[in-house]
């Protein structure tokens, strides 16, 4: 799963990245987060561009809102899930993060997942939804995309974020069609990931601060 991630690049860092069919954008004034949590607001481009949603997909069709928020769709079942499938078809996004973070499974041992050579930013894939709520005003909600975690990753944990690294990528899962959206949500290729331990400062989430980034302290005998 894809559970916390940080955003601490400017918005012009973007700029490599931004969808050819993407031709005007306002860029959002974003502060930088250290550790971005579900449920929190976060910055997604669509295609009439950005704005904040709220990380937990809402299903258009829901009555009773879950206690689990649906922070993440796996892309091996996303097509027929009646709570992905519409937005797989219209309502494709994407997320802007340049750092990732896995639990290794069974363990409180964060690892931060950046792109190799300085930790560039990039897209996760993701699906968003329109719902009422009771007073009738419309809630924006996000999940992002899932799949196998690569050879690097698989080390530690068995899922990972679909991470789009490329222009035409970001375009395809965008605009594109469902078959190339979903040509693109696989793992991705080993030899583009850096992979570090951090320390537990991230495992809460009111921490939200460089720490979050700092090796583990060395234990003391």
């Amino acid at each position: 799963m894809c559970g916390r991630y940080m955003l601490t690049a400017p918005p012009s860092d973007l700029a490599p990245l931004l969808p050819g069919a993407i031709t005007a954008v306002e860029w959002p004034n974003w502060r930088p987060r250290w550790n971005i949590a579900p449920t929190q607001d976060v910055p997604v481009l669509r295609a009439d561009g950005f704005s904040s949603l709220r990380w937990g997909l809402i299903p258009a069709w829901t009555k009773v809102l879950s206690t689990t928020p649906l922070i993440n769709a796996r892309a091996e079942t996303m097509a027929e899930k009646p709570s992905f499938r519409a937005s797989l078809a219209h309502q494709r996004c994407l997320i802007p993060a340049n750092g990732a973070y896995e639990w290794a499974v069974g363990s409180r041992q964060a690892y931060l997942i950046e792109r190799q050579g300085g930790g560039g930013p990039f897209w996760f894939a993701g699906l968003w939804a329109r719902w009422q709520d009771p007073a009738g005003q419309p809630v924006d909600s996000v999940a992002i995309v899932t799949t196998a975690a690569n050879a690097e990753i698989s080390a530690f944990h068995h899922r990972m974020g679909v991470m789009l690294l490329t222009r035409e990528d970001a375009e395809h899962w965008l605009t594109g069609s469902v078959s190339q959206a979903l040509a693109l949500a696989t793992p991705l290729a080993p030899g583009h990931l850096a992979i570090r331990r951090v320390g537990d400062h991230v495992n809460r989430v009111a921490n939200d601060d460089p720490r979050c980034i700092e090796a583990p302290q060395p234990t003391l005998l």
